[in-house]
């Protein structure tokens, strides 16, 4: 078989930078070796300085001046070995963290992109532009006053935002296929700070480009995207200042990632670098560690996975994938490093991701090492699998003291908690079965999207065993006159919406009428051969049941989840016949401090208590308890 070959260029920053690049040419050679690709590898002469480097390594100097020196040096180095490597027909560089006034520098002149493309599901999706070339971060330095007074100059140009949106509408052509490509770009800059330039120059890049532009604030983009989310295709081009910020919220809202763990693509539009693509660690330079064999190397493989996907020229392998679930799959095992709650080194964690890439087998049943943090760990994928989903929200609950406010605020994480421990404890009995207990925010598709995506990675040949929902916030209304609009429509979306989302996206997981009977579960807490899908409602729900009145946004949202259960067994009964059922439940009034002082005989239970008779009632109902809803002590609640 004929090798082929992939060159690329290789920038190394102080701190963990030297350790990093082992990790990702050990993890690149490894898994280009596997598909007869060869990779060389041109690197850099100079050690790049992390800011800690800088301001330690000054000596007797001035500071400001040592700094501003060799700033000016790693950029002037860094930028000729850009512009080598593109010479030398490299096909993208990976660099660790350097300092960000050197890169910046180096942004400014060679017109920089960073890119961020986010798959959000059902054709929504969102390209994010990070500007690098220009504004206050691309800016220069000037001292005045005898090093009283700096001025940062921040230039904008036209003929830059040219290059930036030709590139963005060819990403999204790249990304979506021409017929997706959206007919506006979104611009996020304090657009208002420059004398309306931007909108004069608006008509140029609609004649140029074909579009519409729309300017828009970075407080007004936040407050967009908090009440509206990504609807549609998407394209955002956004200022450094903002889009620093923005990131990391992106990452964790759309992706449900964190930077420690991520990687990002940097594209160069000056003309005579031909486009090149350099790939980085998220993360800094963490010199705190450097040397200790500690650093987290999964923002550093996923790098590696990236640029064989986009320029190893194998199409169809799928290195992205492959390595989101290899990674996923060691983080659940604890097979991580101290920062993300394992007990690995660097090069541990590096060895159990390539054994995993090279035997997918060893991802469903990995031996366990010393390195792993203690305590039993289970195989996870393909196995019968139960997941506990749950959601609480009290963002909107009134601020006037009150006893049943309280009450609630205190009994629900920790009903939550225990459910997910008593629902642990029928897993175990589930002959090795994993759990999951997921807290989401349901109110967003996206979020609930990307759980079931999880999910499917995690375990994409098991059948979904039991599902507790239980998401609720209330808002108190005791007349009327109290309603608030805002707050109601928050108690609907999140007690009888939310509801509705993880049933579209997780119920595809349950069994269908084909599908074998589970083994039975007879240990501590028992459960039946058929799936169950159960959600939180509440006997304040129930229209027969309402003797007291009050409490209206939270009575309709509640009562809806009758309604949902119901509808939702009449589905299963379709598609599932007797594999699956759908209930709601009710968890009785729970003992707190708050209810001290209205304890009127009333039959009360601990969170522990209630969550426990819950699992009980589940495990004990056969399929004539179907499409109803059934309290702690296996009493109907009728509607």
């Amino acid at each position: 078989m004929t090798l082929k070959n992939l060159r690329l260029g290789i920038a190394i920053g102080h701190g963990t930078g030297r350790e990093l690049t082992v990790v990702f040419k050990t993890v690149i050679q490894e898994l280009a070796r596997q598909h007869s690709l060869q990779v060389d590898f041109i690197e850099s002469s100079r050690i790049y300085h992390s800011y800690h480097s800088l301001t330690t390594s000054s000596g007797d100097k001035d500071l400001i001046q040592h700094i501003a020196e060799e700033t000016t040096q790693d950029a002037e180095e860094y930028r000729k070995f850009c512009e080598t490597a593109t010479a030398n027909g490299i096909a993208a560089i990976f660099r660790t963290a350097i300092h960000a006034q050197s890169l910046y520098l180096v942004r400014g002149q060679l017109k920089a992109v960073k890119i961020e493309h986010f798959n959000l599901g059902n054709s929504n999706a969102l390209l994010f532009i990070r500007d690098e070339a220009q504004g206050f971060y691309a800016g220069e330095n000037e001292y005045h006053d005898s090093r009283h007074s700096i001025i940062r100059t921040s230039p904008f140009t036209r003929s830059t935002f040219d290059q930036i949106l030709e590139f963005a509408l060819e990403r999204a052509k790249e990304e979506w296929g021409v017929e997706n490509v959206p007919k506006a770009v979104i611009l996020v800059y304090k657009f208002h700070l420059f004398d309306g330039v931007f909108q004069a120059w608006a008509p140029h890049w609609q004649r140029r480009f074909g579009i519409e532009l729309d300017f828009i604030q970075p407080d007004t983009m936040n407050r967009n995207l908090m009440a509206s989310g990504i609807q549609g295709r998407r394209i955002i081009i956004a200022g450094n200042e903002y889009a620093d910020i923005i990131q990391p919220v992106f990452l964790k809202w759309f992706s449900n990632a964190t930077i420690e763990t991520m990687c990002a693509e940097n594209v160069y539009l000056s003309p005579s670098l031909h486009r090149l693509s350099e790939y980085q660690t998220v993360h800094g330079s963490a010199d705190a560690i450097a040397g200790q064999g500690l650093v987290n190397p999964f923002a550093t493989i996923r790098a590696a996975a990236a640029i064989l996907e986009r320029h190893g020229g194998c199409p169809g392998v799928g290195f992205q994938s492959q390595t989101e679930r290899v990674i996923q799959t060691l983080s659940m095992k604890k097979r991580t490093t101290p920062d993300q709650g394992g007990s690995c080194s660097t090069d541990a964690v590096v060895e159990h991701f390539l054994r995993a890439m090279a035997d997918p087998a060893t991802i469903d049943n990995p031996s366990i090492g010393r390195d792993i943090a203690t305590g039993p760990i289970d195989a996870m994928a393909g196995k019968k699998t139960a997941v506990v989903v749950v959601d609480y929200q009290n963002d909107f609950i009134a601020s006037t003291p009150s006893h049943v406010v309280s009450e609630l605020s205190s009994t629900m994480p920790r009903l939550s908690s225990s459910c997910a421990s008593w629902a642990t404890l029928a897993i175990k009995d589930l002959a090795g079965s994993p759990g999951m207990h997921c807290s989401e925010n349901q109110r967003k598709e996206s979020t609930v999207r990307s759980l079931a995506d999880n999910i499917k990675q995690m375990h994409p040949q098991a059948p979904l065993r039991l599902a507790l929902t239980v998401p609720g916030i209330l808002h108190v209304e005791k007349s009327p006159s109290q309603i608030d609009a805002h707050a109601a429509l928050e108690s609907l979306k999140v007690n009888t919406i939310g509801p509705m989302l993880l049933m579209k996206h997780l119920t595809p997981f349950l069994p269908t009428r084909s599908s074998p009977l589970f083994d039975p579960c007879d240990g501590e807490v028992r459960l039946p051969q058929h799936a169950i899908y159960a959600m939180m409602a509440a006997r304040v729900g129930s229209v027969s049941d309402n003797r007291m009145g009050g409490w209206y946004s939270y009575r309709a949202s509640k009562a809806a989840v009758f309604q949902l259960a119901k509808t939702l067994d009449l589905y299963l009964e379709g598609k599932c016949a007797d594999r699956a059922i759908s209930l709601a439940m009710h968890p009785g009034t729970v003992k707190t401090d708050f209810t001290k002082s209205y304890q009127d005989g009333r039959e009360m239970l601990s969170a522990e208590e209630s969550a426990e008779r819950l699992l009980g009632v589940l495990g004990s109902l056969g399929l004539e308890g179907r499409g109803r809803c059934w309290d702690w002590k296996g009493c109907e609640v009728r509607p």
